[in-house]
């Protein structure tokens, strides 16, 4: 596949061509787009050390290698039980409420769907709704009531492209995957603002795209392509209202709902990989991380709502930090090296000033999400790990 000029997307940095993969997929194919990029891009950028992994074995949590560990003191997390025979990198979560009460769905490569409910503060074993096979490779997912929207891409010998799939009874049946766009992947995740009326997804070295009628709510919605900037983006952007924002190598701010976008230097000095802005507590998060020369993930923050940061890195941790997120008065950020086997998730209860890692994976954690409904605050982080095995987690905030 010849790449288009490269406008918002996650790929990779550094003239080693060293694979940047909030992707997940084909090493190979990765590193051949890595090469043909990084010289046209950023040739002096260090790696941003995401994830080129094909997993393709059994998942049975009586036989995961990296049982989480909980620190002392810190929250109480449990492991939620995944289907025996499913293999799968997990990429991204959503929950959402429905006639019949809370749901948790979760998609990874593999083209794999896993939906699971969510009552008393307990997640039930989780099952298939889709497992379609590779070259899907599922990496965003939103979802209000019945409705579900997947974004992700295909990488094979016959095509690559970005697509979108979606069902509007809860799972029960899907369209067809449709084609976003011919030669760009959709690598990032999908969130939706207005009620579901736009739908927002960053491309992999392409576009940010949207849709320009009813989103999460159409059966075919109509998608737009926006330039962002001239490099890659990674991990979680903020959604909210007008405003629209994704960082990477630039920081990239949109303030009419993605429909163009003001582009300038990367918050931290290397880049970002993911942001969050709460629009309560005026707390901003990004961050970031590595995998070459060295392990190594930062968090950078911000007290008035992303307008300035503060200076230095709030957040050094020994593993590429993969979300920030703000849940009520408890920040996250996850991350990890599935390489390495290491990964995990630290949590701060003062807008990110202090952090403390929380519990110890063994895993790349990818993502998550919080129901905030009830008496409780219920926070759900997937991920997956070396060993060809996906770990979803969940704990009461």
């Amino acid at each position: 596949m010849v790449m288009a000029a490269p406008r918002c997307g996650i790929l990779v940095v550094g003239v080693s061509a060293i694979l940047c993969a909030a992707m997940g997929a084909h090493a190979d194919g990765i590193a051949a787009r890595a090469r043909r990029v990084t010289r046209r891009l950023v040739a002096n950028r260090t790696v941003c050390g995401e994830h080129p992994h094909l997993l393709g074995s059994t998942i049975n949590r009586a036989s995961l290698s990296h049982d989480p560990t909980p620190q002392a003191g810190t929250l109480s997390w449990q492991s939620a039980a995944l289907p025996s025979g499913l293999a799968t990198a997990l990429k991204d979560v959503a929950i959402t409420k429905t006639d019949t009460g809370v749901r948790v769905l979760a998609v990874g490569e593999g083209g794999v769907v896993l939906s699971a409910n969510l009552s008393g503060g307990r997640v039930s074993p989780f099952a298939a709704l889709l497992n379609v096979g590779f070259p899907s490779y599922y990496y965003g997912v939103a979802a209000s009531g019945s409705r579900i929207l997947v974004s992700g891409f295909t990488d094979s010998a016959t095509g690559n492209y970005g697509f979108v799939r979606s069902s509007a009874d809860g799972g029960a049946t899907w369209t067809a995957e449709r084609v976003v766009d011919p030669a760009v992947w959709l690598g990032g995740p999908i969130r939706c603002v207005g009620n579901g009326s736009r739908c927002i997804v960053p491309a992999v070295t392409g576009a940010t795209m949207y849709t320009t009628d009813d989103g999460l709510n159409a059966e075919s919605p109509t998608w737009k392509t926006v330039p962002c900037g001239d490099a890659w983006h990674s991990g979680p952007f903020v959604a909210d209202g007008e405003t629209v924002r994704v960082v990477g190598v630039q920081d990239c701010v949109s303030v009419d709902r993605g429909d163009s976008f003001t582009c300038g230097p990367s918050i931290d000095s290397v880049f970002d990989g993911g942001i969050v802005v709460d629009t309560a507590s005026k707390v901003g998060l990004t961050g970031g991380g590595a995998i070459s020369p060295a392990l190594s993930g930062w968090v950078h923050r911000s007290t008035d709502g992303g307008k300035s940061w503060v200076a230095g890195r709030a957040l050094t941790a020994p593993y590429p930090i993969r979300f920030v997120g703000v849940f009520g008065s408890m920040s996250v950020a996850a991350g990890g090296d599935y390489r390495s086997g290491v990964g995990g998730v630290y949590v701060s209860s003062d807008g990110g000033k202090s952090w403390t890692l929380s519990i110890t994976t063994g895993a790349e954690m990818a993502a998550c999400a919080s129901d905030e409904t009830g008496s409780k605050t219920i926070l759900v982080c997937v991920g997956s790990s070396a060993a060809k095995e996906s770990h979803i987690i969940y704990t009461a905030l």
